[in-house]
């Protein structure tokens, strides 16, 4: 999950705004969110997701009255998403809400500048009215933002936390955005921007001519304009993704040959045709590139089968193709992990 939610109960507290967090905290069976999404509701504004449907309905219902309550409140609700609330998902879902005041801004801003600089943050109360504290230390698996304990300490089910046992929650709050470089900013590369814009991710734009980028893309993107490009590629963290569409085809494959040299990077997409990829596969070839690096090039980006050569249908599919790819990257570190510290 991303850390939106903290920056946004900011704004709107220091608004003048109290608001109700409302937050998925555990999941079993068919469910529309996972653990640690998140919604906002204030007086005047909502922000963010559980999913939708008759759950976030009568859950928005039950967080704006909290509001008319005392700060400092948090209850637990459990909902069986079945005939009785409307929806068919046939799962079970726990919901907290959270009433959070201007006396929550202290650990709120600590939590934003401890996740600013090391990416993550753990925060733990004690229920019923325990303020948040940030735990120095304490880390959690990247597949469980939730840990639940029982009044002895015991720790509860993570898929089956039981509402009325719940006396302290520990959240582990990171910053889960993919790195996205993309080269380019010509017809496609400002259609991927606008897919890129809503998404978990930081977008590094690249381009080298003037007067090319839009007067704005959002708050996670960073305009580059540089001739030094492949020194960009190089100091890329590892895991990042990579779309490479500039005006230039030399550019482009000195860009490919530096991703693919890394062999570290989520995905790597190059705008062209087959005739293309093929040119590219024996320059490739020639500069030293095994196979292993090659198969890693998608060329053409996008979905096959899909004709249209519209930029904003070639910048959706590529997108979808990216986020697979970042998926499947993810996956295989968090089990190579998992296997390292075993």
């Amino acid at each position: 999950m991303t850390v939106d939610w903290i920056g946004r109960a900011i704004t709107l507290i220091g608004k003048g705004q109290p608001v109700a967090v409302i937050t998925v905290c555990a999941v079993e069976g068919s469910a529309p969110r996972e653990p640690g999404a998140k919604m906002i509701i204030s007086r005047d504004a909502q922000w963010g997701t559980i999913g939708g449907g008759a759950l976030e309905h009568l859950a928005s219902m039950r967080a704006g009255a909290l509001l008319k309550e005392t700060p400092g409140i948090i209850r637990f609700e459990e909902f069986p998403l079945g005939p009785a609330l409307g929806q068919c998902c046939g799962g079970r879902v726990v919901v907290s809400y959270e009433f959070l005041c201007e006396r929550d801004l202290d650990w709120l801003g600590k939590a934003q500048t401890a996740i600013a600089c090391n990416g993550k943050v753990t925060l733990e109360r004690n229920i019923p009215d325990g303020p948040w504290r940030i735990v120095e230390g304490a880390d959690g698996k990247a597949d469980a933002p939730l840990s639940f304990f029982a009044a002895d300490d015991t720790a509860l089910s993570e898929r089956r936390p039981v509402p009325e046992s719940i006396a302290r929650v520990r959240e582990h709050v990171r910053d889960r955005r993919t790195p996205v470089f993309l080269f380019g900013a010509g017809h496609v590369g400002k259609e991927i921007a606008r897919c890129l814009a809503p998404l978990p991710v930081t977008l590094s734009w690249i381009d080298r001519r003037d007067g090319v980028f839009p007067d704005s893309a959002g708050a996670m993107v960073q305009y580059l304009q540089t001739d030094d490009e492949t020194g960009l590629v190089a100091s890329a963290p590892a895991g990042a993704c990579f779309f490479v569409m500039t005006h230039s085809h030399q550019l482009d494959f000195n860009l490919v040959r530096e991703i693919l040299k890394r062999g570290d990077s989520a995905y790597c997409g190059l705008i062209g045709s087959a005739t293309k990829r093929a040119r590219f596969r024996r320059r490739l070839i020639r500069a030293g590139a095994s196979d292993a690096q090659i198969e890693h090039l998608c060329c053409p980006i996008g979905a096959d089968g899909l004709n249209s050569k519209l930029p904003a249908v070639i910048a959706l599919s590529a997108v979808h193709e990216m986020l697979l790819a970042d998926q499947s990257f993810r996956t295989q570190s968090t089990k190579k992990a998992d296997n390292d510290r075993h």
